[in-house]
């Protein structure tokens, strides 16, 4: 029976896998990380205890790493980005006139991001130009509640609207607003993924935004895309997953200086 004194008595499967390899006179290659450990031991005369301490360490913090991305990933918020950058210079582009969708530099931006109640926050930037209608193709029954208006009350701040690029059936119309809006979509529970709201097939674009020109009227359409806010302020699980990751390294660092003074 080979000597055990200087193994690891953590809990850790490597330990199990090593006393049975150290028990054959010829390890089998196939046994995994036993053999390697063997391999190990006999190339650079370290104490198996040793490397095996080492191995269970690098597995834990692996782990550790592991389940931090894959929570920081989970964390992400919920979004979707929408830049209007396409044209209708026909002022018919639906069903049935179907006139070219022309490519053109943005004229802003819309960003929807589902809260952890359900709702979804939207914000608008029209890049400078004022904002004076906005849809969305959604068609939902009953339709849905637009609230929370901010920094300016819409005139009509729950309208159905036709325009160059079909029917959306959810809006505002604010001939008053400025270039910058918010707002609030739905009621608590309504939503679990914002891309509920894009379900309506009688408009050619995910979004519509009309502003108000030096005597003239642009109309703006956007399709919309996933959107990986960076934000300044980690959200709760962030912190929770951080901490245990430096926890773990850190008790790996205080057993290996242990481990060094009995050496």
């Amino acid at each position: 029976m080979p000597e055990t004194r200087n193994l690891p008595t953590a809990n850790c499967s490597i330990r199990k896998k090593l006393l049975f390899h150290l028990a054959l006179k010829k390890p089998d290659a196939d046994q995994g990380v036993g053999y390697a450990v063997h391999r190990l031991t006999t190339i650079s005369g370290i104490e198996p205890g040793r490397i095996v301490s080492v191995m269970c360490k690098l597995r834990a913090i692996s782990l550790v790493g592991f389940f931090m991305l894959v929570g920081a990933s989970s964390g992400r918020a919920d979004s979707i980005i929408g830049y209007f950058n396409l044209s209708c210079p026909s002022g018919g582009c639906y069903s049935p006139y179907n006139g070219p969708i022309q490519p053109v530099a943005p004229g802003g931006e819309i960003i929807l991001t589902l809260n952890t109640n359900g709702t979804i926050d939207a914000t608008l930037d029209s890049y400078g130009l004022p904002i004076n209608t906005f849809g969305l193709r959604d068609y939902m029954s009953p339709p849905l509640l637009l609230s929370g208006y901010s920094p300016t009350a819409p005139t009509y701040p729950e309208a159905s609207i036709q325009d160059d690029f079909g029917f959306q059936n959810i809006g505002f119309y604010c001939p008053d607003c400025g270039t910058t809006e918010s707002w609030m979509i739905g009621t608590p529970g309504e939503f679990t993924s914002v891309w509920q709201l894009l379900n309506n097939t009688d408009s050619s674009v995910d979004f519509f935004l009309l502003t108000q020109g030096t005597g003239v009227n642009v109309s703006w359409g956007a399709d919309a895309q996933p959107y990986s806010p960076i934000s300044s302020t980690p959200e709760p699980g962030s912190f929770v997953l951080l901490g245990t990751g430096v926890l773990g390294v850190l008790g790996a660092i205080r057993r290996r200086l242990a481990g060094s003074s009995r050496a």
